[in-house]
């Protein structure tokens, strides 16, 4: 059957016919009125982001599992390394916009985005990211930052396209919370936590993504395309992870030191693929035989592998509708795992509806298979496939500028999934489960009162209740503009939200995973709220945010994973600005 599928996507290639301008035609167009930072109605939380006392200040944007976070942290890594952004952006104008914001314990967030056009259809977009702070647990201070490079080139017969991204991420781990009944008499800032070693307790993780397309038409025309692609990726994970033992280190074994840690773990992988690919009109299909070579580097050891695998991509889009699909199978060296992505899009008048599938049948990352550090040594002999299925579709109905409705469900089903249990990586402690989600959402303006509810309610099997079951939350604001010449813009508001109570995960800091919790730890149900103020002056805008306003009444015991306490209220202000030419 999955060969079948790939034949039918390869088949495909030949059976269109048509017209079109280039070999890249996807690209999102900036005009004048793009703003960097979306919508003034969300501005500080696209900025701001959600921060929190995890490590590395933020999970997922959330405080809670998500679907979305455990398809694509499938290894439950917490810190893993960014990924590539593909989408390209257009601007006739070269375009920068600048978003900075800061607020409580030195938190810096800071990001630059960069889009020009040149001629002889080249595109150039850049993206440089930074946030820092100091925490507010101790030993608690992050780094990160990244740069992204995007360029592409349509020609006759020559186009290519590169995608390049560098990450740097520096996070002290500080154990969690050891006593947490301290939290009510000393305050986050003053509680103690397992590690007291300020700058000898952290992970450093480098990660480099390179990605470059070349397609060669041999119709050497702008209109019909026919020829031969090559794809090349080069990807590189670093992690460091580095402790000074302590009185309040508990290991079951050092294997290399008893006083200090400084554990390595490195894969590096290039893949080379080549093959055909047509586009004729607005479709477009290729398929590649793909040669992968992997190394690990882990203290002194190596493993190396080489695979083999058949890829197929297909892209329809039209001012109707858009349907992406890539596929990948294995042949030789990871014993035929395979995966199916497919993205399906449309607008009809005023309704808008969407849906995406992915399905996957993946072996366990090297990591898993054998690690090798100073308290733990994992080797998994007989290894299995992992599947996952996660399926998510949105419908929305837009009346007009001021009333929106709108519905969108979720689903994922995992099994055989590997998790880190007893000093091992298990799949036979929980081998199957599943959450669904719905949300209901809308839109409603009156007399330039604007209220946006959003609900969620989540169905996980009982085996896994690591989600919370309700979800409820509204964002309410007035919008308005002041001054005769009514260029200055203001919106002010409050974020008000409801979460039930759900069980908390664990954190090995050792190997950065989530773990199952056994015991019976959970957060309590909490009502939070935010305030925010901002305005905005033609490409101009600035913002104040003042989140978890809830702590002053919520129980301070709360945590979001095992020993990490609940985030107290923070003051946030920003800045963010779009430069035109």
């Amino acid at each position: 059957m999955k060969c079948l599928s790939f034949l039918f996507l390869f088949s495909l290639a030949f059976a269109v016919k048509g017209q079109i301008n280039g070999v890249y035609t996807e690209k999102d167009t900036l005009k004048y009125g793009y703003r960097s930072s979306g919508t003034i109605d969300s501005m500080d939380l696209k900025v701001s982001g959600i921060l929190t006392n995890i490590p590395g200040g933020s999970f997922g944007n959330q405080t809670y599992l998500t679907n979305d976070f455990l398809m694509n942290h499938s290894q439950f890594q917490l810190l893993q390394g960014n990924t590539l952004a593909p989408s390209f952006k257009f601007s006739a104008l070269p375009h920068i916009g600048f978003n900075y914001s800061f607020g409580s314990k030195g938190t810096q967030l800071l990001n630059v985005d960069y889009e020009q056009a040149f001629k002889k259809n080249v595109l150039l977009n850049v993206f440089i990211n930074q946030n820092s702070s100091q925490g507010i647990l101790k030993n608690s201070d992050f780094t990160s930052r990244s740069f992204q490079l995007n360029l592409r080139r349509n020609g006759k017969f020559y186009s290519f396209k590169l995608e390049g991204n560098y990450s740097y991420k520096k996070t002290k781990l500080n154990g969690g919370v050891y006593n947490d009944s301290t939290i009510l008499s000393n305050g986050l800032e003053y509680v103690n936590v397992l590690s007291s070693m300020a700058n000898k307790t952290y992970s450093e993780q480098k990660d480099v993504n390179l990605l470059i397309d070349n397609h060669f038409n041999v119709l050497k025309d702008s209109l019909r395309f026919l020829g031969l692609i090559t794809r090349h990726h080069l990807k590189i994970d670093n992690r460091v992870y580095n402790e000074q033992m302590t009185s309040l280190s508990n290991y079951n074994h050092y294997y290399i030191d008893s006083f200090i840690t400084r554990d390595q773990f490195q894969l590096a992988s290039l893949k080379n693929g080549a093959g055909i690919f047509t586009k004729l009109r607005n479709v477009y299909v290729d398929a590649l035989l793909n040669y992968r070579y992997w190394n690990t580097q882990n203290s002194s050891i190596h493993h190396d592998t080489s695979e083999i695998d058949l890829s197929s991509s297909l892209k329809v889009l039209n001012k109707k509708y858009s349907l992406v699909n890539s596929f990948n199978f294995n042949l030789i060296g990871a014993k035929n795992e395979w995966s199916n992505e497919t993205s399906i899009s449309t607008k009809i008048s005023k309704l808008h509806a969407s849906i995406y599938g992915k399905v996957e049948q993946k072996l366990p990352i090297p990591f898993q298979r054998y690690y090798y550090s100073n308290n733990y040594a994992t080797t998994l002999s007989n290894y299995q496939l992992q599947s996952r299925i996660f399926v998510d579709g949105s419908l929305k109905y837009v009346f007009d500028s001021l009333k929106q409705i709108g519905i969108e469900a979720s689903s994922l089903t995992m099994s055989n999934n590997y998790f880190f249990i007893d000093s091992a990586w298990r799949n036979d402690t929980l081998k199957s489960f599943s959450n669904t989600t719905l949300t209901v959402f809308g839109s409603y303006t009156f007399r330039k009162i604007t209220i946006q509810p959003r609900c969620i309610f989540s169905f996980p099997t009982s085996n896994f209740q690591y989600v919370p079951k309700y979800n409820l939350n509204a964002r309410i604001f007035r919008k308005g503009r002041a001054f005769k010449s009514k260029k200055l813009e203001y919106i002010y508001g409050a974020d008000v939200s409801w979460i039930s109570d759900y069980k908390l995960m664990n954190y090995n800091r050792v190997l950065d995973v989530m773990t199952l919790n056994q015991s019976k730890s959970s957060i309590e149900s909490m009502v939070n709220v935010g305030a925010f103020f901002g305005i905005t002056i033609n490409e101009f805008r600035m913002y104040a945010r003042m989140s978890n306003i809830g702590y002053f009444w919520n129980n301070r015991l709360n945590q979001q994973l095992v020993g990490y306490p609940i985030q107290k209220n923070l003051i946030q202000l920003g800045i963010t600005w779009d430069f035109f030419n």
